[in-house]
């Protein structure tokens, strides 16, 4: 543990402290950064999911293998984000 400097007033403030005792400025961020960027990176995941199950029935109409198929994956796509998910978020 090491004392920073409040980017706001200065003061001397834990490195590991959620926001500064003085002005209540945020000091720690970076946890929620990283969630934003996983946020979104699993976000993208999920429409790709979704995306592949709305081909999957398209080719399904046409009674297609494929459409099963592209069906199948993107079911198993969109429950493994779901999964990934839950796993990386408190």
């Amino acid at each position: 543990m090491s004392l920073i400097k409040c980017p706001e007033c200065g003061a001397d403030v834990s490195d590991k402290a959620e926001k500064c005792p003085k002005c209540a400025h945020p000091i720690s961020q970076d946890k929620t950064q990283v969630i934003e960027k996983t946020s979104k990176e699993l976000k993208k995941k999920l429409l790709i999911g979704v995306i592949m199950i709305l081909i999957g029935f398209i080719a399904l109409v046409y009674n297609t293998i494929a459409g099963v198929v592209i069906l199948t994956l993107g079911v198993i796509y969109v429950i493994a984000t779901k999964i990934s998910i839950w796993w990386k978020h408190e």
